[in-house]
């Protein structure tokens, strides 16, 4: 695959042949185009795509209150909100959820 650098790379303009793998993912990433043997860039639909990822089902709602310690722990320390390590469940079940929810 032959691609060429785009002005938002510090490569920008070069234009090298490489593995289509590697070339893909530059391409994916906006850092580079696929250009042709001229140096002309190649029209997007000649470009294989693949076809996107179906999206990922979202995760069911899980009550606060069925959660051990150690796992409410981990969702206030996912949430960067801080806690006392001495927080009783309920201290911790009253910083994980929102007051009214």
């Amino acid at each position: 695959m032959r691609i060429q650098f785009l002005p938002s790379d510090p490569r920008a303009g070069t234009v090298v042949q490489m593995d289509s793998s590697r070339g893909q993912q530059l391409i994916d990433a906006g850092a580079a185009v696929q250009v042709n043997e001229e140096g002309a860039p190649v029209a997007r639909a000649a470009v294989a795509q693949p076809s996107p990822a179906p999206a990922p089902a979202p995760a069911p709602a899980v009550d606060p209150t069925t959660l051990t310690v150690p796992a409410l722990r981990a969702a206030l320390d996912g949430k960067g909100i801080p806690y006392k390590s001495s927080a009783s469940k309920a201290d911790l079940l009253a910083l994980l959820t929102p007051k009214g929810a």
